[in-house]
């Protein structure tokens, strides 16, 4: 009798490895959808007068006159956590060939769109504090800056 079920078992592992494959592979495909989409949301979204989003200039000299650099390359923030003094300006810039984004972790500070390859996105921190943020497409990606 056990010898008659074997078949019977050995198809249904394979058919639910089949299943799995494929849900592996929609979700990696959803995923891809969404990461396009933000690429093409970015390319509408416009300026704001507080925090702005443009180009990566030719020399980084001229990227910053005053403030703070953070890098965005290899799924990280660099550094990932950095000290100012009230009033400094940071601007993150996109190092690296896929879409990030900065989002506050608690009410107030730094929330970017989309921030593609190449531009950059500032934020003048004018109030004391701790503020936590994180790439909201790519979990583990955080960062910290302590205004003083």
């Amino acid at each position: 009798m056990l010898i008659k079920q074997k078949p019977y078992i050995i198809g249904a592992v394979v058919l639910a490895v089949l299943v799995l494959l494929g849900v592996i592979s929609s979700f990696s495909k959803g995923k891809m959808d969404d990461e396009m989409k933000m690429q093409e949301e970015a390319t509408t979204t416009q300026n704001t007068t507080a925090n702005t989003q443009t180009t990566k200039p030719q020399s980084s000299q001229t990227q910053q006159v005053s403030g703070v650099l953070i890098s965005v390359k290899s799924m990280q923030f660099a550094p990932q956590a950095v000290t100012v003094k009230k009033g400094t300006k940071v601007t993150w810039r996109n190092d690296d060939s896929l879409v990030h984004n900065v989002s506050a972790m608690n009410s107030g500070g730094p929330t970017s769109g989309p921030l593609l390859p190449g531009k950059t996105y500032s934020y003048t921190f004018n109030v004391p504090g701790i503020y936590s943020y994180e790439c909201t497409l790519h979990p583990g990606m955080r960062g910290t800056i302590v205004v003083q």
